[in-house]
């Protein structure tokens, strides 16, 4: 049985909501990237204010499906989760007009509806993998939301490639690459799917000349689709030939 943590949250917030505007400008480093790019606001305060924000949500995911969860009805379950859902769908539609993301957006702007939709995906994997059973009325629902926010996840990292390239995508976005991409693996078939896991996988291969972790990713990829049976894009097998070969004629 999983155990909730017992920290209690702090009241404060990081900037008071009339003094959340700074100076900091933000420009793409190092500048020999070849990305042109005039200086913008950096809305730092408005980051760390946002990710205070997702921090208390989801501290409640954790208390809900790591504790409560356990002694819940499955019904209830599916209401207490969608109150949760709820809470960070409206956080999402609610964002300052700062953190637009419109133009040339800078990727703090990204980073923070990519971080909000992970967490939907957390909160509905945890949700599936624990407490759903194909037969439950909602199962099918829970399965929906958590593919239409990694597509959003895919979405808004296409968008950091078109206007920053691969090389300075930050590495704090590989958690959230990683577990769009498993949403998406049990989900591909169709156009939709199998695009956001391709558009996904370029940020993979990118992070592995970095970080050792996204080696371990795609061998989990690799032993997932194997295991299950999963019929992987063309342009993913080609983008991951190293681990996924094309198959030899007989």
């Amino acid at each position: 049985m999983g155990r909730g943590t017992d920290l209690t949250l702090s009241d404060s917030r990081p900037y008071p909501l009339d003094d959340i505007d700074d100076n900091a400008t933000w420009i793409p480093y190092p500048l020999t990237n070849r990305i042109s790019c005039d200086e913008k606001p950096a809305l730092l305060r408005y980051v760390a204010t946002e990710m205070a924000c997702l921090t208390e949500i989801i501290d409640d995911i954790n208390s809900l499906l790591l504790d409560k969860a356990y002694d819940m009805e499955a019904d209830d379950l599916w209401l207490a989760t969608n109150r949760i859902y709820s809470r960070l769908r409206i956080r999402l539609e609610r964002l300052p007009d700062a953190l637009r993301i419109e133009g040339q957006p800078v990727p703090q702007a990204l980073f923070v509806r990519v971080k909000y939709h992970q967490a939907v995906i957390s909160l509905f994997n945890r949700l599936l993998s624990h407490f759903g059973h194909a037969s439950q009325p909602w199962y099918g629902q829970a399965r929906q939301t958590r593919l239409e926010s990694a597509k959003e996840v895919a979405r808004y990292m296409h968008i950091q490639r078109q206007f920053y390239g691969l090389k300075q995508v930050p590495c704090h976005m590989l958690d959230a690459v990683h577990i769009a991409l498993l949403a998406l693996l049990t989900e591909l078939g169709d156009d939709e799917p199998n695009q956001a896991f391709v558009e996904l996988c370029r940020f993979l291969v990118s992070f592995r000349q970095r970080l050792q972790l996204a080696d371990k990713i795609i061998q989990m990829i690799e032993q997932t689709a194997n295991e299950s049976a999963i019929e992987l894009p063309p342009e993913a097998v080609a983008i991951l030939d190293i681990l996924f070969p094309e198959p030899s004629s007989p």
